[in-house]
């Protein structure tokens, strides 16, 4: 028989090693009568559901946080002027500007402090729970909101679970041109959408003068049903419209209204005023001059 030698050594072979962890003696006794892998199954079912009622608290807080924030007229001016002159350093430049102004700003208004801190478990959110007992979880929708208080409970002692996901969620506050942070969405997305609306807006205008007076009193109702008195300051207003209502929807796209279209109730109000609202028989509400046009604007997007 000739030497086998010479066919070993030869190519090289791979082999998964298989290790497993299997608790002895009193360890396993421990493990069985105190019911640990139970337990620990059930904390990682709360800990998803925890995570989703934190984001409701983010919410909130960023919609307190960005009424709190106002662009100068003047920031606003020069970010649209650099944007019609296609000046893209300048243009870049602004909306720097613009989004640290943002976050210098959220970062302080109250409860920022604690937003990513063990204390938002055990203080703040707790006691936002039991301020606001009725929020919900759009991601929880068969978990009843008088549970919420207990779930966070249960993470008390267990804060360091949520040190990732904190991490994740500091992303929304950051000052770069980041998809997932506010400042993105504000001074990106939804600004460049109102600079283009505002253009469209007085173009139309323009060309159909005197679509207002024709349509009175669905402006009127639309400003009451928006809110848009807050809106439009028409103190410096001729006589003759300040107590207009088609005149305080123009002052809506006036370049200054922007900061009141930053939150989430703003952006709504704002796409109510494009898109008009349905009364309590389902007909449509909305002003003849916006729905000539309606299908030129563009509504903003949402948080």
């Amino acid at each position: 028989m000739k030497d086998l030698a010479q066919f070993t050594g030869k190519y090289s072979v791979s082999k998964t090693l298989r290790f497993a962890l299997r608790p002895q003696g009193k360890t396993g006794d421990f493990i069985k009568t105190k019911n640990v892998l139970r337990q620990d199954k059930d904390r990682a079912d709360q800990y998803r559901k925890a995570k989703r009622i934190i984001d409701l608290y983010h919410k909130d807080f960023i919609e307190t946080a960005l009424q709190g924030v106002k662009f100068s007229i003047n920031d606003l001016n020069k970010l649209e002027e650099n944007r019609r002159t296609e000046d893209r350093e300048a243009l870049g430049e602004s909306q720097n500007k613009l989004r640290k102004h943002i976050v210098g700003q959220v970062k302080n208004t109250q409860g920022y402090e604690n937003l990513f801190k063990k204390e938002l478990i055990t203080q703040d959110l707790p006691a936002w729970l039991k301020k606001n007992p009725t929020a919900k979880s759009e991601d929880l929708p068969d978990i009843d909101p008088k549970y919420y208080p207990d779930i966070i409970a249960e993470f008390a002692k267990w804060t360091t679970y949520f040190n990732g996901f904190h991490e994740n969620r500091k992303n929304i506050y950051s000052n770069e041109a980041k998809a997932t942070s506010i400042v993105f969405r504000i001074v990106h997305e939804n600004l460049p959408r109102f600079l283009d609306n505002r253009a469209r807006w007085h173009q139309l205008e323009n060309e159909f003068e005197g679509i207002f007076q024709s349509f009175e009193h669905q402006i009127s109702d639309l400003v009451e049903a928006v809110g848009l008195e807050e809106v439009a300051d028409l103190e410096e207003e001729s006589a003759d419209l300040k107590n207009a209502a088609h005149a305080k929807l123009k002052k809506a796209f006036e370049i200054e209204s922007f900061n009141h279209y930053l939150n989430q109730s703003g952006i709504d109000r704002f796409n109510l005023i494009l898109g008009g609202r349905s009364d309590e028989d389902g007909r449509k509400l909305q002003p003849g001059s916006v729905a000539l046009f309606a299908c030129c604007l563009e509504p903003h997007k949402t948080t």
